[in-house]
This record gives structure tokens, C-alpha cells and sequence, in this order.
């Protein structure tokens, strides 16, 4: 099982052209026993967190209805006003707790999840090394094993919860522009417009964020590598003075991870002001449509507050 599980681990070449890939479909393929182990986990954590969303996404829609049904109806009394009120209240906080309390919850079991999937490839990987032949460790230097081991199964440990957090975003969004475009069509196509700027920025933005990112990766895995190296062969250091040597391999190493890292800061914080410009555009043109369906009387006002809320929230899982 583990072998089959884990394939070959020496390859020819450098150890670091196994980051090429930001997404590998042979990595899911081997990660998906580990989630099936605790599928029962998984479906709770999934579950949860897709009906979190979903939730989440009717918020503003109650707002509407408060403020257009109740709060700026003239057709009712007020006796009809405060007790829809109320109600509608009541509504809308057992929605945010219920919101709260499965996204609680999904949390809970997706880090479980994570959790359990890590400590299954650690040990797993840790019965193979003892399995494999002297050639293997003479080829690849323990340092690498290392990273391997504890540096990069790390980030194996959130990439459910990455695919889980993806469809959550996906019906996010889908659930806003369905909700904008039915309670006011021009509001909605109009606010949308912006969408297709925002593609592009990401398209541009993304190869360059990836090579950055994979970058850091082997940088850290270097330091890494280069740290476990001189801890277990201390005695060879310190017999052939080779202290001042070391040190200023490492030093340069963790400069080039330094580097690496606030590069790669640079670029995740460029996309943040795109994003809030075509957020601040988009509420801009619904505004001036919707300022022009108000003195025409062919939209409420608890529509338009609504879809300005909306309008906030369509751009949050890029800003995540």
C-alpha cells in the first residue's frame, strides 16, 4: 500500500523541479485515499461549509425585504410594520447564527481532516524511507528528505479545505449575480459589468503570482534542507573548520528565501487594489442606474441597499 501510494521518491534531476506544477493531478490522485479514510469528517466539514455560504448569500436579501416590504411601505400600518419587522428580524438572526454556527462547524472538521490526513502521510512516508536501499540515501542528500517530510506534507494539510473553500466561493458567486439580477435586472447586469476587468487582472496577475510563489517554496525548502544537513553532520563541521563556510551558505540561502518571500508579498498585495477599485466602480454605476430607476419609481430602495451589499461580497473570495 505504502509503495503503491508514494511510487518512486528518488527522480532524476533536482529535487526542485518537482514544484513546476501549481496544481498536479497525480498529487490528488495520492491524496485521496487519506480523505477517503475519513470521509465521514469530510462530508460534515463539506456539507457545513456549503450550507454556511448558501446562508450567507440570503442575508442581504432579508435586509430588502425589511426595508421595502416594512420600513418604506406606506400600504400597511404600523402595527403591521413592527410586527414584520420583528419578524423579519428574528429571521434574519437565526440566519447569521445558523451561518456562524455551520461555519463553525465545517471549520472544525475540515482542519480535523487535515490534521489526520498529515499525520497518515508522515507516517507512512517514514515506513517507506525505512524500506528503501542504501543507493537512495547516498543519491539524495537527507536535508532534501527532510523538507520533504516535514516541509512540504504541510501544505499538503489544507488542500481539502482549499477545494471545499473553492466550491463555497463558486456558489457564493453564483448565488450573488442569480440574487442581483433577479431583484433588479439593469442593477444587476449593470453592477456586472465590471466582472470581465477583474478576469482579465487575474489572468495577468496569476502566472506571474505562481512563478513567485513556487519560488518561495524552494527557497524554504533549501533552508531547510541546508539546516537539517549541518545539524546532523555537526562533528564533520566542527572537525574541518568548515563553520564560517556553512554559515555563509546558509546566510545566502535565507537572503534568497527573504527575497523570495517579499517579492511574493508584493505581488499577493498588488491584487487588493484592483479589486477594490472595480468594487468601488461597480457600487458607482449601480448607484448612477439605480438613481435613475428611483426618480422613474421602477426600483425600492431596500433593492438598492441590497445590492450594493451584494455588489461588496461579490469580491471577496478574490480578495481571499
Amino acid at each position: 500500500m505504502i509503495g503503491h501510494t508514494f511510487g518512486r521518491m528518488s527522480r532524476e534531476g533536482s529535487d526542485d523541479e518537482m514544484f513546476g506544477k501549481l496544481y498536479d493531478i497525480n498529487v490528488i490522485k495520492r491524496i485521496s485515499p487519506y480523505i477517503w479514510r475519513y470521509k465521514k469528517y469530510s462530508a460534515i466539514g463539506a456539507i457545513c461549509t456549503l450550507l454556511s455560504a448558501s446562508l450567507a448569500v440570503l442575508i442581504p436579501y432579508f435586509i430588502k425585504i425589511g426595508i421595502d416590504d416594512y420600513i418604506n411601505n406606506p400600504n400597511i400600518g404600523i402595527a403591521s410594520q413592527k410586527s414584520g419587522l420583528i419578524k423579519i428580524s428574528l429571521i434574519f438572526g437565526l440566519t447569521m447564527f445558523a451561518a456562524w454556527v455551520t461555519n463553525y462547524i465545517g471549520q472544525i472538521y475540515l482542519a480535523r481532516v487535515g490534521q489526520y490526513t498529515l499525520r497518515d502521510i508522515r507516517i507512512d512516508m517514514f515506513s517507506h524511507l525505512q524500506k528503501l536501499n542504501l543507493n537512495y540515501f547516498q543519491k539524495t542528500k537527507s536535508g532534501s528528505i527532510m523538507s520533504r517530510l516535514m516541509g512540504d506534507t504541510s501544505q499538503l494539510q489544507e488542500s481539502f479545505s482549499i477545494v471545499v473553500m473553492t466550491l463555497a466561493d463558486i456558489l457564493t458567486l453564483v448565488g450573488i449575480c442569480t440574487t442581483l439580477l433577479i431583484m433588479n435586472f439593469k442593477i444587476g447586469i449593470s453592477s456586472l459589468s465590471v466582472v470581465p476587468l477583474l478576469f482579465i487582472a487575474v489572468v495577468i496577475w496569476q502566472p506571474v503570482a505562481k512563478r513567485a510563489f513556487i519560488t518561495v517554496r524552494i527557497a524554504i525548502s533549501q533552508v531547510i534542507s541546508s539546516f537539517s544537513e549541518n545539524l546532523n553532520g555537526i562533528k564533520e563541521v566542527q572537525n574541518f573548520n568548515r563553520e564560517d563556510n556553512n554559515y555563509k551558505n546558509f546566510n545566502t540561502q535565507t537572503k534568497d528565501h527573504l527575497n523570495s518571500a517579499l517579492k511574493a508579498q508584493k505581488l499577493s498585495s498588488a491584487l487588493l487594489p484592483p479589486v477594490d477599485i472595480l468594487t468601488s466602480t461597480a457600487i458607482i454605476i449601480a448607484a448612477f442606474v439605480a438613481s435613475k430607476l428611483i426618480l422613474n419609481d421602477a426600483a425600492a430602495i431596500g433593492v438598492i441597499i441590497a445590492s450594493v451589499l451584494y455588489i461588496q461580497r461579490l469580491f471577496d473570495p478574490i480578495r481571499n
